[in-house]
C-alpha cells in the first residue's frame, strides 16, 4: 500500500492545529501519559518513558510509509510548541474504503473541545482526500467520556465486541461506533433522497426534527476534483500503547 502523506497546509481550526510529531514533543508526551486518567485506560502496566516515546515516533513513521496509519500531534493554533494531545487514522485500508480514528488529550487540554475539532478536521479530510466509505471507532465500556464524545459527533453505537482486546493481563470488551447508521436515518427522514455522500454523513451533528424537516449543518471544504466536502465526526479508540492516539 502506498505511503500516506500529511495534509498541506496543515489541518487547523480555532482550537487545534494538526502537525507531525517532533523530537521536542517527547517530554510532553511522557508527562501526558503519567496522568491517572490516561493510565486508567492505557494498555500499559509500566510507566511510560522517553525511550517509549521515541520508539513510538519511529513506529508511527514506519506505519505511515506502509500506508497503515497517520498520526498527528494536536498543537495550539497560535503556538505549535504546545502539545494538547494526539489524533490518528489507523488500520487504514484504502482498497476497502475503511479506517478507524482515535485521539487522546493531555489533562490540561480537556474541556476545550480540542478532541472534537481535531477529529472533525481529520475525518473530513480523510473522507474527501482518501475516499473513505466507513470510519470506525471502539472504546472501553467504562470510558463514558469517550462514548459521549462519539455520540455528540454523530456516531451511532453498533454494539459490544465481547472479549475484544487484551488489556492489562486479561481481556476487555469494546463498544463499537460508526456513522453509517446516519445514512438510513437520513434516507428515512428524506424519502426522495436517492444517495448519501459519506463525507456528509458525519456532519449531521446538529440533526434535529423541526416542523417535520430534518435540519443539519455542515462546513464545506474543497475536496477531490473541486467538490465540496463537508466535515465529519469525533471518536475514540482504546490505548494499546501510550502514545498511540487511542482512548480506551
Amino acid at each position: 500500500m502506498a505511503e500516506l502523506w500529511f495534509p498541506v497546509p496543515p489541518l487547523a481550526g480555532d482550537v487545534v492545529l494538526l502537525r507531525p510529531w517532533r523530537e521536542a514533543d517527547v517530554p510532553g508526551m511522557v508527562l501526558a501519559f503519567s496522568d491517572p486518567v490516561m493510565q486508567r485506560f492505557s494498555w500499559r502496566t509500566t510507566p511510560y518513558t522517553e525511550t517509549d516515546a521515541r520508539d513510538y515516533f519511529a513506529e508511527q513513521e514506519e506505519a505511515r510509509l506502509r500506508g497503515d496509519e497517520l498520526n498527528f500531534a494536536l498543537a495550539g493554533p497560535h503556538d505549535q510548541d504546545v502539545v494538547l494531545g494526539g489524533v490518528s487514522l489507523y488500520e487504514v485500508r484504502l482498497d476497502q474504503g475503511y479506517a478507524a480514528v482515535g485521539y487522546w488529550l493531555a489533562a490540561e487540554a480537556r474541556g476545550r473541545g480540542a478532541a472534537t475539532q481535531a477529529v472533525r478536521l481529520l475525518a473530513r479530510w480523510a473522507f474527501a482526500e482518501l475516499g473513505l466509505a466507513r470510519l470506525e471507532l471502539t472504546c472501553g465500556p467504562g470510558n463514558e467520556a469517550s462514548q459521549h464524545v462519539a455520540e455528540r459527533c454523530g456516531f451511532s453505537r453498533e454494539g459490544l465486541l465481547r472479549s475484544h482486546v487484551p488489556f492489562k493481563g486479561a481481556r476487555r470488551g469494546s463498544v463499537i461506533y460508526a456513522p453509517v447508521a446516519w445514512v438510513s436515518h437520513l434516507r428515512s427522514a428524506m424519502p426522495g433522497l436517492k444517495s448519501v455522500n459519506p463525507i456528509l454523513v458525519g456532519d449531521i451533528i446538529a440533526a434535529s426534527s423541526q416542523r417535520g424537516e430534518l435540519r443539519f449543518s455542515s462546513v464545506p471544504r474543497s475536496g477531490r476534483a473541486g467538490r465540496q466536502a463537508p466535515g465529519f465526526a469525533d471518536s475514540c479508540r482504546p490505548v494499546r500503547t501510550p502514545g498511540r492516539c487511542r482512548a480506551g
